[in-house]
């Protein structure tokens, strides 16, 4: 049995995806994963591409931040268990596992992330790209962040 979670991405009130992981929940790689898959330059939000901001370097709205990362966890669940089907799921705004990430956009179009245990305590909550899972993980288990 594996450590599940869930990742909401957000665009104001409104969750437009839920996604259930069913293995390896933990900050140390689901977290990383997220960050990783957000980072090397696609860590904005824009609301309309402009001169010069290209989509492999932007998000184009929330549900483009959505998207990708639903794509990049699907193929490293993928390598990482070896099953196609079964580790990745869409489900609801409601669901709450072991581990659950929120993914939001402030107004200046920066990726912020919220981390809640399963007793809904904050773990972690601030700018994407200063998500530290390994900080996180340390303080999980006892050790110094």
């Amino acid at each position: 049995m594996g450590t599940k979670g869930t990742i909401h991405f957000k665009d104001g009130r409104t969750t437009l995806l839920s996604i259930r992981s069913q293995f390896d929940s933990y900050p140390y790689a689901l977290g990383s994963y997220i960050k990783d898959f957000t980072s090397n330059g696609r860590g904005v939000v824009v609301s309309a591409l402009e001169v010069g901001k290209d989509s492999p370097e932007y998000f184009l709205g929330m549900g483009d931040v959505a998207a990708y990362v639903l794509s990049q966890l699907c193929a490293v669940q993928k390598r990482v268990t070896g099953f196609s089907i079964g580790s990745i799921f869409v489900t609801t705004k409601a669901d709450r596992q072991e581990f659950n990430y929120f993914i939001t956009a402030s107004e200046s179009g920066q990726l912020m992330l919220r981390v809640l245990d399963s007793a809904e305590a904050v773990l972690y909550d601030g700018p994407l790209e200063d998500f530290e899972p390994e900080a996180v993980q340390s303080s999980l288990d006892g050790g110094a962040a």
